[in-house]
């Protein structure tokens, strides 16, 4: 039996690694084809050779051949994502748990109590309806209508530095030799050198462990054929990282994910709260654990440094609303900072106090 796991594990394991390593060329159809293939040619070598026909039948019965089976196979955990209720109309998130609303005789959908507008000479509730009812199978079940997926900015860059020479590429930047004249990339601009003097009139990024962050925003078209749907994402990056691998793949904190709405929001400050809160924990320092320190928490520090969105090449169209929304929910949290001694994430034994 043993045997038996060791043999699927690897397997599947080495299926699911050719797939991250060409995953522009292999789709997750093909995949799942591969393993229903390999499935039953195990099958049939069971069949042709007669001294290995228990072995290869329980090899075939047992292999996963689906995705979502071979990585809960291999207890890959993806997802890891914190879902929000989306208010279609306003953008206001909500908890889960927050749609359904019992008023002692029956349930209902929740709608959307956020005011817009609040100084408005006749504030109005939004008003708008944030989950669908849905019979199945007899029971009746509600479903969000728009939902925000959002990943803790915390947890990915605990996974990040447990990276085997992460944070040694982190540290390149403070030994590159460049001329004093020239403007090579972001660490020889004033911003970068002289950012956050505190601590003993030390610059922030001059400390050890202290990290800073680039906040980006998109959206991409996920159908080809499709031209009125279209998703956001909001992702960061890590600046201290040399430019050659900053901005790969695998080295990308994925933030949010932007559900499709009829039109793109005019601001992002809705989908920034859990980020703000998450940013001003790591502004005063959270405690995780690294590749060099994987027994014991060491203390991490990160601050937002730059935000990019993207900027129309007419310049006689104004560019897209988002940018307001980045840097006007970004500005409030360092406000916070400057006013409070406390972090606002809190619950998180990690954070410092």
């Amino acid at each position: 039996q043993q045997c038996i796991q060791v043999i699927l594990t690897w397997l599947v394991y080495f299926i699911l690694v050719w797939q991250y390593k060409n995953y522009m060329y292999v789709s997750n159809n093909a995949i799942e084809q591969l393993l229903k293939f390999v499935q039953q040619l195990l099958f049939c070598i069971g069949q042709l050779i007669k001294d290995h026909t228990d072995l290869c039948l329980v090899l075939g019965t047992n292999l996963p051949t689906s995705l979502y089976s071979a990585r809960r196979f291999l207890k890959i955990d993806r997802d890891n994502f914190l879902q929000y209720v989306v208010c279609p109309k306003c953008t206001k998130l909500y908890h889960m748990e927050e749609i359904v609303v019992n008023d002692g005789l029956r349930n209902f959908a929740k709608t959307c109590s956020n005011v817009p507008f609040p100084r408005a000479r006749r504030p109005k509730t939004c008003g708008a309806q944030l989950a669908q009812k849905v019979l199945r199978n007899g029971n009746i079940k509600f479903y969000a209508l728009k939902t925000y997926c959002y990943k803790s900015i915390i947890d990915s860059l605990e996974t990040l530095l447990k990276r085997p020479g992460l944070e040694e590429q982190c540290e390149k930047w403070k030994t590159r030799k460049i001329d004093d004249d020239l403007y090579a990339d972001v660490y020889d601009g004033k911003v970068w050198k002289q950012f956050g003097n505190w601590k003993g009139n030390k610059p922030f990024l001059n400390l050890p462990r202290s990290f800073g962050l680039m906040m980006n925003v998109d959206w991409f078209k996920p159908f080809e054929r499709r031209n009125d749907f279209s998703v956001g994402v909001i992702y960061m990056v890590l600046m201290n990282l040399p430019r050659s691998i900053r901005f790969k793949k695998e080295n990308v904190i994925l933030v949010g994910i932007i559900p499709a709405l009829k039109h793109e929001p005019k601001t992002l400050n809705h989908f920034l709260e859990p980020a703000v809160d998450e940013l001003n924990a790591l502004w005063k320092g959270v405690k995780l654990n690294t590749y060099k320190s994987p027994s014991t928490a060491v203390e991490i520090q990160a601050a937002v440094l730059c935000f990019a969105s993207p900027v129309k090449v007419n310049p006689d169209t104004p560019p897209p609303p988002p940018h307001l929304g980045i840097c006007g929910a970004l500005v409030g949290l360092y406000h916070d900072i400057g006013s409070s001694s406390s972090p606002q994430y809190v619950g998180d034994s990690r954070v410092l106090s």
